[in-house]
């Protein structure tokens, strides 16, 4: 054999192994377009309706008919840059079952100290009357403040088709290593509410400078954090300020705050099996014996406790590196000796807020509109 073709032979050799497995290929990827055809037609015709099988062949669900509430229309969508993603995945969402994806119709929008928030006299207004709009809605409305306060405990309702009855503790996961985690998939699903609302709104002002200036505001929302570790007296708008001022789309009006309490409407005892629960209208902070909030005490009481708290989460993110003492109260069958964890400090805020009015056996207290924001702050802002 000379060099000329034993120089060749590799080149002929693959060019032998290429025409071989060709057909193999091409009738493969016939196979996968074919299999996939085969599901959309499936799926489109409702013959496929296993949530597992959905997901495999149509993970937009863009063959499902969307039965949702007008705050999930594409139509009530602000501008945004998320190039269309926001209304597949808005598209995904069925009569049976809310799908929780957090805001993103906008990119990340940073989480923000509740003053700073505050400041931003546009958003707090949207804020505030988007507010007024998610607790004035119809309380069997999966999507209702209402309904969102009891996934984290009472009434104790089945939500959203998930199961599990939530009969005794709520769906949260207290003493367990799941606890900080299990907040942040809730908070998104609230905001994603809550912002829907709010975009809504925004595009209901006069059109123009000013609806522009509100559908920008809509696009700059997350929750805000309170931060008590940095200074644990309630700013008066979230802690004693009955009544504010907004601009509706209608004109200026007066309005209850949406942050002070939560009206229930209608109320009723088996709301809460135990008393004072079951007797109380409406969400109390430190209230006395005739279910009169005082929100002075619930300032002395963060006041008395600022040192040791600003301690507390300074040590935790300083010194402990085992997350399941770190995250829970339950690392050690329940006995924290002296240990100290996220959980165990959510509960004295809990306790200091509500005093009576706040009982964890019970879980009444995520109705309370002040501990969306506490619970921003411990298992967002803070530690994730």
């Amino acid at each position: 054999m000379d060099v000329k073709a034993f120089a060749e032979m590799p080149t002929v050799r693959s060019r032998a192994y290429g025409r071989r497995w060709l057909p193999a290929l091409v009738a493969s990827i016939c196979m996968i377009v074919t299999l996939f055809a085969l599901g959309k037609l499936m799926v489109s015709h409702n013959v496929i309706r296993n949530e597992r099988l959905l997901d495999i062949v149509d993970p937009l669900r863009m063959t499902t008919t969307t039965t949702n509430s007008d705050i999930f229309n594409a139509g009530t969508t602000v501008s945004g840059t998320d190039n269309g993603k926001s209304h597949k995945m808005e598209k995904r969402q069925s009569a049976n079952r809310l799908l929780s994806t957090g805001i993103n119709w906008n990119g990340i929008q940073q989480r923000r100290n509740w003053n700073d928030f505050a400041a931003d006299a546009d958003l707090l207004n949207l804020f505030l009357c988007g507010m007024e709009a998610l607790q004035g809605m119809d309380q069997n409305n999966r999507e209702s403040y209402f309904a969102l306060a009891g996934i984290h405990g009472a009434p104790y309702r089945q939500w959203n088709n998930a199961g599990g009855g939530n009969t005794q503790t709520g769906y949260c996961p207290h003493a367990s290593i799941l606890f900080p985690s299990w907040h942040r998939p809730y908070l998104a699903t609230i905001e994603q509410i809550l912002g829907n609302i709010m975009r809504n709104l925004a595009n209901q002002y006069p059109a123009g400078a000013v609806r522009t200036r509100y559908q920008q505001a809509a696009n700059r929302f997350r929750l805000p954090y309170w931060d008590w570790a940095s200074n644990a007296q309630v700013p008066a708008i979230i802690g004693s300020q009955a009544t504010v001022r907004v601009q509706k789309p209608q004109g200026s009006v007066t309005i209850a705050n949406p942050m002070i309490s939560y009206v229930f409407h209608p109320f009723s005892p088996t709301f809460f099996p135990f008393t004072p629960f079951n007797r109380w209208t409406r969400t109390l902070r430190q209230p006395d014996n005739n279910g009169t909030p005082r929100p002075n005490v619930v300032n002395q009481q963060l006041g008395a406790n600022q040192v040791s708290l600003r301690n507390r989460v300074f040590n935790l993110l300083n010194y402990q590196r085992q997350f399941n003492i770190f995250s829970n109260k339950a690392w050690n069958g329940g006995n924290s000796g002296n240990q100290d964890s996220i959980e165990s400090i959510h509960d004295l805020i809990h306790g200091l807020v509500g005093g009576q009015g706040h009982m964890a056996i019970v879980d009444t207290s995520a109705m309370d509109p002040i501990f969306w924001l506490h619970h921003c702050n411990v298992y967002d802002e803070y530690f994730f």
